[in-house]
């Protein structure tokens, strides 16, 4: 598992991709960068993750009322915006606050499930 990804959804899903459909998800949408099928711009999403960020880049901080933009796998390191406390992603950043909050990543249902793939080791 990459540190930089580790606990967001490319590396989360990549784990139960059995279990779901990836889609490609385009990180900077098309009318800011030119080609958006180039591999530097894709990462892959779970179908909620992707249909929860559309094409929104940033959000409001609920914690500084600033507008942040969300995290970015391919830049930045997840342990600097990101920690486990059990099934529960706790941000550390304000960029990880948005990313929390928009892609809901402890949603009940979210945190059930990461809770059964960390009893089957799945999950780390």
């Amino acid at each position: 598992m990459n540190e930089r990804t580790k606990g967001v959804s490319t590396a989360y899903f990549l784990r139960v991709l059995h279990y779901l459909v990836l889609k490609w998800n385009i990180l900077l949408p098309k009318n800011i960068v030119a080609l958006t099928t180039e591999a530097e711009n894709l990462a892959l999403a779970c179908p909620y993750c992707n249909r929860a960020k559309g094409t929104d880049l940033e959000s409001i901080d609920p914690e500084t009322g600033k507008l942040t933009p969300f995290f970015n796998p391919r830049t930045q390191k997840w342990s600097d915006h990101f920690q486990m406390n059990g099934a529960e992603i706790a941000p550390l950043t304000a960029e990880g606050r948005v990313t929390v909050a928009i892609l809901q990543f402890n949603q009940s249902e979210r945190l059930e499930e990461r809770e059964r793939l960390i009893w089957a080791g799945q999950y780390s």
